[in-house]
C-alpha cells in the first residue's frame, strides 16, 4: 500500500466558529479503533507507506521512535506499523516501562496496537533516547527504521512537507493571518509551504510552545522566510495543560488552546484570522481514560531488562 499525500480525498474543511475561520485537520481520523486524528497521522501514514518495502528489506520489518509519556507520537507510529504489518519498538527516558504502562494511557493504546516499550534511557532527552535507539539496534543486527521527533523528513519531504502543503489548499483567498501551535516546526513548515503556493496574500503565524527556536530548521524548509512571523510563547510551561473549547470543538491543552490564546488577544476578531486545529490528542486522552489497566499481554511487549 502506497498512499498518495496530493489525494484530495484527504482535504479536511475550514469552517467558522466565533468570528474566525478554523482549519479543522482535527477531522482526518483514519482509524475506528482509536481517535487518531490529524496531519501527524497523515503523515505517519504516507512516510512509512512510501518506505514500507524498505524496512522489510533492509531493517528487518521494525520501526523505531522516542517520544515523550504524554506525546501522542508513539500510538501514532504503533498504529499505524499495525496497518502495515510491521513491529514498533518505542524509546521512553526517566521511567520504568511498567510504571509507563500503570500511568499513560496513551502508552497502554500503543502496546495495545502492539508496540514494545523500551526504557533503558535513564533521562528523556533526545541524545540519550537516541543512544538507547543506537544501543537496540546493534544489539539487533542494525535492525530498525528510525521516525524521529516530529516525524522526520529524511528521504520523504512530500510525506512531510508536501501532504501538509497540500491542507492549505482550501484556505480562502480572504485570509490574511494563519496562526499555527508549533512544536517540532514541522508542521509548521508545510503550513508555510503551503501559503506561498496557495495563499500567498496570507501571513502564518507560528507560535512556538515548547520552548525551543525551530526557526533554523522552518527556514531550511521553506523556500522563502519572509511568508511567517515567528512568536515564542514565554511564561506558559510546556506540561501546563490549558482547557479551551471553540463552538463544542476541543483543543489540545499542549499546544492548541495556548496558541489560540495568544491568537485571540493579538489578531483581528473576523474572518481573516484561521486557527490552525493540528489534531485533537484530547480525544485520544478521553477516549484512554475510560480504560482498565493495561491491556492482557502488555507485560510481554515491554523490554525485559527495562521493565
Amino acid at each position: 500500500m502506497v498512499l498518495d499525500a496530493h489525494s484530495t480525498d484527504w482535504l479536511t474543511p475550514v469552517e467558522p466558529h466565533e468570528a474566525r475561520l478554523y482549519k479543522r485537520d482535527d477531522l482526518f481520523m483514519p482509524f475506528a479503533d482509536v481517535p487518531l486524528s490529524g496531519g501527524k497521522v497523515r503523515q505517519a501514514m504516507l512516510l512509512l507507506s512510501h518506505a514500507r518495502d524498505e524496512i522489510v528489506e533492509q531493517y528487518g520489518g521494525v520501526v523505531l521512535t522516542a517520544t515523550g509519556v504524554h506525546s501522542p507520537q508513539g500510538l501514532i507510529i504503533a498504529r499505524v506499523c499495525r496497518a502495515l504489518e510491521l513491529q514498533c519498538v518505542i524509546f521512553l527516558g526517566a521511567t520504568t516501562a511498567g510504571g509507563a504502562l500503570m500511568r499513560h494511557a496513551m502508552l497502554r493504546h500503543a502496546v495495545a496496537a502492539g508496540a514494545t516499550l523500551d526504557a533503558r534511557a535513564r533521562v528523556a532527552y533526545e541524545p540519550a533516547l537516541m543512544r538507547a535507539v543506537e544501543q537496540w539496534r546493534t544489539e539487533h543486527d542494525d535492525a530498525g527504521w528510525l521516525v524521529r521527533f516530529g516525524i522526520n523528513l529524511e528521504g520523504d519531504r512530500d510525506a512531510i512537507i508536501g501532504s501538509t502543503a497540500e491542507q492549505v489548499r482550501n484556505v480562502p483567498d480572504s485570509v490574511r493571518t494563519i496562526v499555527i501551535p508549533t512544536g517540532a516546526g514541522i508542521t509548521a513548515a508545510g503550513v508555510i509551504a503551503g501559503a506561498e503556493q496557495y495563499a500567498p496574500r496570507a501571513r502564518v503565524v507560528v507560535v512556538q510552545i515548547a520552548g525551543y527556536d525551530r526557526r533554523a530548521l522552518i527556514d531550511r524548509l521553506v523556500s522563502s522566510s519572509d511568508q511567517y512571523d515567528y512568536v515564542p510563547l514565554d511564561g506558559v510551561p510546556y506540561s501546563r495543560h490549558v482547557v479551551r473549547s471553540v463552538s463544542g470543538v476541543t483543543l489540545d491543552p499542549i499546544y492548541e488552546a495556548k496558541a489560540h490564546d495568544w491568537m485571540i488577544e493579538h489578531t483581528a476578531h473576523d474572518e481573516r484570522v484561521l486557527f490552525w486545529i493540528v489534531g485533537d490528542s484530547t480525544r485520544v486522552r478521553a477516549h484512554t481514560a475510560r480504560d482498565h489497566p493495561p491491556p492482557r499481554g502488555a507485560a510481554q511487549r515491554v523490554t525485559a531488562a527495562h521493565a
